[in-house]
């Protein structure tokens, strides 16, 4: 695997974990660890996300730096990359 598809594991698993608390805290909004466990993994996927954008380039539109330009046309569109 390569260290972008690392990365984007990472980023996907952290997501996910956010995903899934979010369904058990619609059921128990009280339990104070799934709350502490939904915080740590919402930090942990904002590191995630910054250090793959930085070093990738953006996920999602909503990921672009618009600085100096319209950056989301400089990386290869999701149908153009290799399939692994």
């Amino acid at each position: 695997m390569s260290e972008k598809d690392e990365a984007l594991k990472r980023l996907q698993e952290a997501s996910f974990a956010i995903d899934d608390v979010k369904i058990y805290l619609d059921t128990h909004p009280l339990d104070r660890r799934a709350l502490e466990y939904y915080e740590k993994q919402k930090e942990l996927r904002e590191k995630y996300m910054k250090e793959y954008v930085k070093k990738y380039g953006p996920i999602s539109a909503y990921d672009v730096d618009t600085n100096n330009r319209w950056t989301w046309i400089d990386n290869p569109w999701p149908w153009e990359t290799e399939a692994n």
